[in-house]
């Protein structure tokens, strides 16, 4: 009987040994690995890229959908991702207010892609970034007479937008000026038309597309921007293959720049180069480039 019951006991504690360790295994077994932006691309053949407000010169709204360089860019990446895929990949846009809905739609699984993103230490910690294609300085829009520097800002109403480096740079930059956040470049737009503030501090390329039409008469100042900081495009991290590509495609635009090939020159100069609203000098625009390029390594055009 004592030998029954120890028996018993014993296949009991082994029982209850091997249901611990098949909670254990479940509590400890990794998850299946999620699919990667890459991998979604070439499955559904459609590229969702984010498009952040809708003012240039990286993003405006039309009746034939959307235009600006971050567009342009974004096409070139879906280019590149069609040739990597060998099948068509649809291009799908998704409108958001700010660069903080960019990064929760890519960190949500909503997005893959979006390009016209200033570079943050602390937004890199969460996101991919590519190289850059333009060089954004943090500024402001100001009445003439108003130098733009610290001692002049002081006391003054800025108008910012919420969450971006330029707000986060004025604010270290000049302390003693007051600040008011809106939650997108539009609504900032309008607050310096409509005169509900004077001076608008933002990204140098953002201020000159759309000074002509908001305070043509300000100025942008300092001289010497507050801050730089490269234009790329963000991707949700650990999608090398994604990062690869879309660096490929910025590559070929900023080589076809530097070598004078037409298209790619007529295109760039569109929205930021001689004869745009920004208007700034072919040369300056090539020797930025080049020195990207520097960085990592030229391309051979085909």
């Amino acid at each position: 009987m004592d030998d029954l019951l120890i028996g018993i006991l014993m296949k009991t504690r082994s029982i209850a040994f091997v249901g611990s360790l098949f909670a254990l295994a479940a509590l400890t077994a990794q998850p299946v690995s999620a699919e990667t932006s890459m991998e979604s691309v070439v499955r559904s053949g459609k590229l969702n890229a984010v498009v952040i407000g809708d003012e240039l010169p990286f993003a405006s709204k039309s009746d034939a959908g959307f235009k600006g360089l971050a567009i342009n860019v974004v096409a070139a990446v879906k280019n590149e991702l069609q040739a990597f895929a060998g099948k068509p990949i649809r291009l799908n846009a998704l409108q958001v207010n700010s660069v903080q809905d960019a990064k929760d739609a890519l960190l949500s699984g909503k997005a893959d892609i979006a390009c016209g993103v200033a570079y943050s230490w602390e937004r890199a910690m969460l996101v991919d970034y590519t190289i850059p294609f333009a060089l954004g300085g943090v500024r402001v829009l100001a009445p003439t007479g108003n130098d733009g520097t610290p001692a002049s800002l002081a006391g003054k109403t800025v108008g910012v937008i919420k969450d971006t480096v330029a707000a986060q740079t004025l604010a270290t930059a000049a302390p003693q000026a007051n600040y008011v956040s809106y939650d997108s470049p539009a609504a900032a737009l309008a607050a310096m038309r409509s005169g509900s503030v004077d001076i608008l501090g933002g990204d140098s390329l953002w201020l000159k597309a759309n000074k002509a039409r908001v305070a043509a008469n300000a100025d942008i100042v300092p001289i010497v921007p507050y801050g730089r900081s490269g234009v790329g495009c963000i991707i949700p991290e650990n999608n090398s293959t994604m990062l690869n590509y879309s660096n490929i495609a910025i590559g070929k635009i900023l080589q076809g720049y530097v070598n004078d090939v037409a298209p790619v020159q007529t295109m760039v100069n569109r929205w930021i180069g001689p004869g745009s609203a920004v208007n700034l000098n072919q040369d300056l625009i090539k020797a930025y480039y080049a020195t990207v390029l520097s960085t990592a390594a030229q391309l051979s055009l085909r």
